[in-house]
């Protein structure tokens, strides 16, 4: 698969119901350990396709693996992202060098609720 397939793996997922905990997590984090542990749990709750129980952290998956990988975007969503639309916020993983799925980038769209 082609990085372009991976970084829309989500499109068509809302990940709005955990917008507060997608939110809070920082640009430049690298997921380890309890960070890993928490964004399993979070696609666990709201991803539907191939990799929705195969989610892992580890020292040696290749696949589904969360350890290591490293956030490099959480903000507004734009024209330029990968994304659709309807949207207002992004979160993209970026997963390491021999992760076989998936692979390259990964974005999380949500929307923040309005008070």
């Amino acid at each position: 698969m082609t990085e372009r397939k991976w970084i829309n793996y989500f499109f068509g997922t809302d990940f709005t119901p955990v917008a507060e905990a997608l939110k809070s997590i920082q640009v430049d984090t690298v997921l380890k350990d309890d960070t890993a542990l928490g964004m399993v749990a979070l696609l666990q709750e709201i991803d539907k396709g191939e990799g929705k129980d195969s989610w892992v952290t580890d020292d040696v998956s290749v696949q589904w693996n969360l350890t290591d990988v490293h956030v490099c975007y959480n903000g507004v969503n734009t024209p330029d992202l990968p994304t659709n639309s309807k949207y207002s916020h992004v979160l993209m993983l970026m997963f390491p060098e021999g992760s076989m799925a998936p692979t390259g980038k990964v974005c999380l769209q949500y929307n923040l609720m309005e008070v």
